[in-house]
Formats: structure tokens, C-alpha cells, sequence
């Protein structure tokens, strides 16, 4: 049975706690027995007892994490596997890219550009339908309180736009930042990264990391714990090579002049 670590948390979390196996079993309530299964990995607790465990043991979620992983497999739940889910149950998210501007923080012009190159010979009226429908993401976030988001991407996937595009979007991209939400970090030119394709990092209110990749055929999301932290590692090395938010911003407003 894969429930090793749920199991040696458990162990250590009800020693913290110092609490005997008899003492935690009258609190779940279980027998003495059942804990033992338990923490040898003979057996895992039903749902409702992994949530009393949580909560009698304070280790806050971290206990209902492991069991699912152990169940499942993966940290994600059935009905949260949709960017869109992610996003709304998120505190923060990070996106990187080595060469679009994340999705999320797209201005309408930007989105239309991007459609018409990567999806011709589609008509202009079903690009602009998908723009409608793509380009309040950001903003329905904030019925559900707007998430921290920072965004890492290279200088020229602004430089490089059509002048017209280039002015909406940094200026799409200043009033986000003005909302003290949002932080870009943008990537110097002749920068080399770790990084192949768009990434993001959800960080969930209830403690999970999940992690998400973007590829021909769709969106790959990373929910195993082995997954979830190489991604992270990449995301944290390609911020180190990024600018900080005030020289981001001030080669944005550069664009502007």
C-alpha cells in the first residue's frame, strides 16, 4: 500500500502531539488497534477519520494531502481538473513563459493577435467570440477574491509586437500592477532558461501545490507530488534570471515614451 508518508506523519504528528495511540483513538473516535493499522501502513482511514486526524493532530490539511495521495495517487480532487477550478481556488498563482505573455494577464488586442497566427483559417468572427470569452478571466477571479499573481516572461514577447498591440498591452499590463495584485518579472534578452514551454504554479487556499504545463495537444496538469516540485523548482529558477517588478516596469513604460 502506498501510504508510507501519510503514514510516518501521522506517527510523528500524534508524538508531537504527545499523545498515546489509546489517547488519540478516544478522540477520533476509534480503537487503539485501528491507529496501529494505521501508522504501520496495514490500512488507511476512511475520509470523515483522516479529518478528524487533521484536526485533532493541527497539522492543517497536511495529513488529508498525504492520505489522498495515498488513496489516489494525486493531490488533485476529481472536480478540480480545469485551469479555470485552479485559478479560483488559488491565493497565488506564478506563470512562467519562455515566450507569450501568460494568458491570464492577455489583453483582448494581444489575444486576437496570438488566435490569428496560431489558429488561421479560423474567421474573424469566431476569434472574436473566443476573445469575448477568454479575456474576463482576471476579472471574474475577483468575485472570489482576486488572487496574488506574479508573472515571469522575456522582454521581447512585448518588444517584438505590433506597435498598436504592444501599446494596449502594457498598458492592460501597468493597470493589473496598479491593482498591487499583480507583479511581472521580465526576462532580459539573450537570457538562457530552463524552460520549453508556459508554466503555472496554483497555490491553493486550503495548502496544495498544483502545477500546470502548456503543450501542442493542451494543458498538462502536474498534481503528483514528484511533478508538483520539479515544476516549482523550474519556476524559481527561471525568476532568479527575471528583472524585479520595479525595472520590469520601468522597461515597460520605456515601450511607451
Amino acid at each position: 500500500m502506498e501510504g508510507n508518508d501519510f503514514c510516518t506523519t501521522l506517527t510523528i504528528a500524534r508524538n508531537n502531539a504527545g499523545l498515546s495511540k489509546a489517547q488519540l483513538s478516544r478522540r477520533i473516535p476509534c480503537s487503539p488497534a485501528l491507529v496501529t493499522k494505521w501508522e504501520q501502513g496495514k490500512h488507511l482511514p476512511s475520509w470523515d477519520n483522516v479529518a478528524r486526524l487533521d484536526e485533532v493532530l493541527g497539522t492543517r490539511n497536511h495529513l488529508v494531502h498525504l492520505w489522498q495521495v495515498a488513496m489516489t495517487g494525486s493531490l488533485l480532487k476529481p472536480w478540480e481538473d480545469s485551469i479555470p477550478e485552479l485559478e479560483q481556488g488559488s491565493h497565488t498563482i506564478e506563470l512562467g513563459s519562455p515566450w507569450v505573455i501568460p494568458g491570464l494577464l492577455q489583453c483582448p488586442a494581444y489575444m486576437a493577435l496570438m488566435l490569428r497566427e496560431g489558429r488561421y483559417p479560423e474567421t474573424e468572427a469566431e476569434i472574436k467570440r473566443e476573445v469575448s470569452a477568454r479575456s474576463g478571466r482576471y476579472d471574474a477571479l475577483a468575485k472570489n477574491g482576486t488572487p496574488w499573481v506574479t508573472a515571469v516572461f522575456p522582454l521581447g514577447a512585448l518588444a517584438c509586437l505590433p506597435g498598436d498591440v504592444r501599446q494596449d498591452q502594457v498598458e492592460h499590463l501597468l493597470k493589473l500592477i496598479s491593482g498591487r495584485r499583480v507583479e511581472t518579472h521580465l526576462i532580459p534578452d539573450r537570457t538562457v532558461i530552463g524552460l520549453v514551454s508556459p508554466m503555472s504554479v496554483f497555490r491553493l487556499r486550503d495548502g496544495r501545490v498544483i502545477t500546470a504545463s502548456e503543450h501542442n495537444r493542451g494543458v498538462v496538469i502536474h498534481s503528483d507530488p514528484t511533478g508538483v516540485e520539479r515544476m516549482t523548482t523550474r519556476f524559481t529558477r527561471v525568476l532568479g534570471s527575471a528583472l524585479p517588478p520595479r525595472d520590469s516596469v520601468l522597461k515597460m513604460k520605456e515601450m511607451m515614451a
